[in-house]
């Protein structure tokens, strides 16, 4: 078992083997603990005490009494769980010790077997890709979602276009004369196709804009980061902002026929004219 160590105040854990991990919980992704289902948050909020004693060197008389956890199960968790790498590129963190919340994707390990029903069928898309030639499917696939179109071509292009091309794709290659999946359920795997394409756009953010909006999108979301930015004397320059206000009320306006008549407003906008060298606010505008 390898060594989880702990950066901060408390002691690391004696040694379990050579070398080790070294773990800083203050970095984790924190977890809004009010947020989960009260089912569930009693486990949670064990599984996180049981994790920072660990780390803090309790023993295994220790856990099991204040957690009803084991030194070996706590480990998994951390090593397994915590540490695992989340789809935003970040450590899982609190995350991984969130009850029945899947931390790692799902990997078919067995052939798959439809039922009258449509069951069954859990990971196929999945299968289809671990299948022989199914890597190049997979490449060729993302290549169609996020690839650049010919001229001609219409530059967005719809889930129902991908699937359809996937579609034709497995049919050149004999899934529907075999029966096998997606021709074999309901709707031909259009929510599992549909939900592939979405997550590789979200992979290419980028390209997920130009495909959008094209390349007057793409420039138009493109921001700095602040980095060398020229140094302005007072009021050389200035910004202008407006922010929105999501708010419900009611402004009471003079009638021509005598009295007032109320207007009733879901939003208020607030346009703010900013010095840049100052961050002063030099003047405001109110308008719904």
């Amino acid at each position: 078992m390898a060594k989880l160590q702990r950066i901060g105040k408390r002691p690391a854990l004696d040694s379990e083997a050579d070398g080790g991990i070294r773990v800083d919980v203050a970095q984790w992704t924190a977890v809004d603990v009010a947020a989960i289902p009260e089912s569930r948050r009693s486990q949670f909020l064990k599984r996180k005490l049981a994790i920072e004693l660990y780390l803090g060197g309790a023993n295994d008389t220790t856990l099991q009494q204040e957690t009803g956890l084991r030194r070996r199960n706590v480990y998994r968790l951390i090593k397994e769980r915590c540490l695992g790498q989340a789809e935003d590129g970040t450590i899982q963190g609190w995350r991984g010790a969130l009850p029945h919340v899947r931390v790692k994707p799902y990997i078919r390990s067995q052939e798959m077997t439809v039922n009258s029903w449509g069951g069954g069928a859990v990971g196929a898309l999945q299968w289809v890709f671990a299948s022989p030639g199914g890597a190049q499917l997979e490449a060729k696939f993302r290549q169609q979602i996020i690839g650049k179109t010919r001229a001609l071509e219409a530059t967005r292009r719809s889930r129902q276009a991908h699937f359809k091309w996937f579609i034709n794709e497995l049919r050149e290659r004999g899934y529907e004369q075999r029966g096998e999946w997606p021709f074999n359920v309901e709707r031909m795997g259009y929510i599992t196709i549909c939900a592939f394409v979405d997550r590789v756009l979200a992979e290419n953010p980028a390209r997920h804009i130009e495909i959008v909006a094209g390349e007057t999108g793409k420039r138009k979301a493109k921001a700095g980061d602040g980095v060398d930015r020229p140094a302005l004397r007072v009021f050389e320059r200035v910004e202008c902002d407006a922010h929105k206000l999501d708010a419900r009320m009611v402004v009471m306006v003079p009638s021509p026929h005598g009295g007032f008549e109320s207007k009733k407003i879901h939003r208020l906008w607030v346009i703010v004219l900013i010095e840049v060298a100052s961050r002063a606010v030099i003047g405001y505008h109110c308008r719904v």
